[in-house]
């Protein structure tokens, strides 16, 4: 089954620099450590399980044509995001039977600061025709020592955990099918005119959802962003115990001008 969404990847140039900026924006920031492909991250954990992770490149040789910095091309920001899979292979098997292929399968593991190795497995999906998916993990070591789950979910800003996300997209029909395979039927569809003309249907994994858009007007923000980004993720919202549900408030991150983070209750 699947789990809800597990973790958000934004790609980072300077992951010291970047863990600053996230502090001054009032998260509490975790160091990650060490991967054996050349990276090593920062975790950004919360209370409901889920976490925002920071990754940039630590070792140039060994990170060599690693496929996130490959389509980020030095650009900053979300690049992709997990969905947890128990058991893994069965999704698997599951998504495959009904066209959707496994790439990149593969053992992960990281080593922390503290010098506890950790270790997963995770596997990134393909349609045909191909269109932006999320990567499905499963924990093989005890999933809190990936993701910590005391005082290191505390931020000031006062997150409680990971509400939902949009993914941009040049064409809805086409991404539709996949999706609906991967996570479920879409529940409804969006339109409520979010930042100008366009449709959209938003499908549920668990008590998460992922709004899927596609733009109608070139000249809104959503179109400049696929243009710069490609499809992806344009923006995530993020729970607090209070405050407005609609309009979202905007969490700007220094330095990092393109990522769209937003609360909501």
């Amino acid at each position: 089954m699947l789990t809800g969404i597990d973790h958000i990847v934004i790609v980072v140039n300077d992951l010291g620099l970047a863990s600053a900026a996230f502090d001054a924006a009032g998260f509490t920031v975790t160091p990650g450590g060490s991967h054996p492909t050349g990276t090593h991250n920062a975790l950004i954990p919360f209370a409901d399980g889920s976490y925002l992770e920071l990754i940039a490149i630590e070792e140039p040789k060994l990170a060599k044509g690693h496929p996130w910095f490959e389509r980020m091309d030095g650009k900053e920001g979300f690049v992709t995001f997990a969905v947890g899979a128990d058991p893994l292979d069965y999704e698997l098997e599951r998504l495959a039977a009904q066209g959707i292929e496994a790439v990149d399968r593969k053992d992960g593991a990281r080593t922390r600061p503290d010098g506890q190795e950790l270790r997963w497995q995770s596997a990134a999906l393909q349609s045909d025709p191909p269109v932006f998916l999320p990567f499905l993990i499963q924990d093989v070591t005890d999933r809190t020592l990936r993701v910590p789950n005391g005082a290191e979910t505390q931020h000031r800003r006062g997150i409680l955990g990971t509400v939902g996300l949009t993914v941009v997209t040049s064409d809805v029909q086409q991404a539709m099918a996949p999706y609906g395979t991967v996570l479920s039927a879409p529940v409804a569809a969006l339109d409520h005119g979010f930042e100008g003309t366009q449709s959209g249907w938003r499908f549920f994994v668990e008590k998460q959802w992922v709004d899927l858009i596609q733009p109608q007007d070139d000249t809104s923000p959503a179109a400049g962003y696929r243009r710069t980004f490609g499809d992806g993720i344009y923006q995530i919202f993020l729970g607090v115990g209070t405050g407005p549900e609609f309009p979202p408030s905007r969490i700007d991150i220094p330095g990092l001008p393109d990522l769209h983070i937003l609360t909501t209750n």
